[in-house]
Formats: structure tokens, sequence, C-alpha cells
């Protein structure tokens, strides 16, 4: 049985949620982001944000979904309660900045702009019946299981970089000479780091080794 199968026979309650999440950030948050951006550029704003807003009364499986994908690191959640449009309360949580950036035609030149241009009281909002919650509501598993679940995502960041898939032995070979042995090691590195420290690697090579590492997380959670 593979790694993927055996997680995800060991996570049944966890499983429909991460992957809820998961689309929920890639069909939804992160789109709305970019378009948030693009709009504001397109009026002549200055501020930028990789932040998203979650009303305080949104479904709890959307809480929860959100609260597992947090162990990977690509978003955080950075306030509780906080204020947005009509006074309504919600959690504030930021979307890894390599996801956001590395939408952009140039990653490598715009990175600098774009992050001076943050602004944290700036983002998209997903109100307590939003239409992308359609489906997550009837998500009841219980998670009784959660340091045990916390244990393994550590222990899978923890492995070698060899094993990810999507990288060819030289590019392991790079990231291994450059110090880069884990997964860990290589999913806390930013793009422009692996570009400084790694010869012969420009923006399309570290963002493909940036992918790689999240693409890793994300099937390992989704068993």
């Amino acid at each position: 049985m593979g790694r993927n199968t055996e997680l995800g026979e060991k996570y049944k309650g966890h499983k429909p949620l991460i992957d809820w999440g998961r689309d929920f950030l890639e069909s939804s948050v992160i789109p709305a982001i970019e378009k948030y951006n693009q709009t504001r550029k397109e009026k002549g704003g200055a501020d930028s944000t990789i932040y998203f807003w979650v009303h305080k009364d949104a479904p709890e499986t959307v809480k929860e979904s959100l609260r597992l994908l947090t162990y990977t690191s690509i978003i955080r959640k950075t306030d509780s309660s906080i204020r947005a449009t009509r006074s309504e309360l919600g959690a504030r949580y930021e979307v890894k900045y390599g996801c956001i950036i590395s939408l952009f035609s140039n990653p490598h030149s715009e990175s600098k702009g774009f992050y001076s241009a943050i602004s944290k009281g700036l983002f998209p909002e997903f109100g307590k019946a939003h239409a992308s919650y359609q489906g997550i509501t009837n998500l009841r598993g219980a998670i009784e299981d959660d340091n045990s679940f916390r244990d393994s995502i550590q222990t899978m960041l923890k492995k070698p970089v060899s094993v990810l898939q999507l990288l060819t032995e030289w590019q392991i070979g790079k990231l291994e000479g450059a110090g880069i042995k884990t997964i860990e090691d290589l999913y806390d590195k930013s793009e422009d780091d692996l570009i400084s420290t790694i010869y012969n690697v420009g923006p399309a090579r570290a963002r493909l080794m940036k992918n790689a590492a999240t693409a890793e997380l994300l099937e390992y959670l989704s068993g």
C-alpha cells in the first residue's frame, strides 16, 4: 500500500475537509486575492494583499478545514477578531507569499515592489454564507487524533528532497549541495533565496523547486 493510501486510510475524518480546503484555496481564495490586487492596480491603488477574511459565523467545517491547512504553512491565521465590511467580525488568514507571487508573469522582478506594498488592512471577504461553502456543511467528520495528524506532517517534512518526484536528479543535487536537505528546508526557502544561493538556478527553476515541495505537501494531505 502506498504512502498516500495509508494516510487516507488513517485519517478518514480529515481527508474530506483537507480536500475541500485545498479546492477552496485554489478555486476561490487565491483567484479572489489575484482579482482584488489586479482591480486595485487598475484603479491606481498602491497597496496589495496576500490576506483573506472569513466570517466568525462561517460553518465550523470551513474553519476546521482551514485550521488543518495551517499545519502546512500554505496559509496562516494571523488574527481571530478582525472587523470587515459592515463591522462584521471574522478571522484574517495569510496565504504564503510564494503562492501569490508565483502567479505573476515576472515573479522575480515584481516581487520587491509587491511585497513592500502589502497591507494587512486589505483582503477579499468570505461571509458566513458564502457560495464557496456549498458542500462543506455536511462534512461533520470528528477530528479526534489531532496530535497524531500534526506529527505525521512533521515526519513528512523531515523527508529528504530526493523523494520529490517532480524534481530531476540535477535539481536535487543542486539543492543538497546548497545545504537544503529536507522538504522542510526547501519549503522554508523563498524563490529569491534559491536564486541567490544556488548557482545556475534562475526564477523558472526556483519556482519549479518550490512548487514541487508544495505539491508534495498537498498530495500527502489529500491521501
